[in-house]
């Protein structure tokens, strides 16, 4: 009995993740960087900025669920417009 629990363990999903950056957009979705920006700054996705009091720069992460629901709903989008 032990080592079927080692087996289920081992083989269990890891937990998703909730934030990416846009190396991690690319790998999930195929999503180029120019593009990520362009939605979050329409509003179609969201994403936080991650920076230090006083800085300029910092780390842009994009929140993976508001990615997968814009995703999901294109899905329809291009049979309504005539395509097919």
């Amino acid at each position: 009995m032990g080592r079927m629990e080692k087996n289920i363990i081992q083989t269990a999903e890891p937990v998703g993740r909730e934030f990416v950056d846009t190396d991690g957009l690319r790998q999930m979705f195929g999503l180029k960087r120019s593009l990520a920006y362009e939605l979050l700054w329409a509003g179609l996705i969201k994403g936080v900025s991650l920076r230090r009091p006083g800085k300029r720069t910092g780390k842009r992460l994009f929140e993976v669920q508001s990615v997968r629901d814009f995703l999901n709903g294109q899905t329809g989008l291009h049979d309504q417009k005539g395509g097919k």
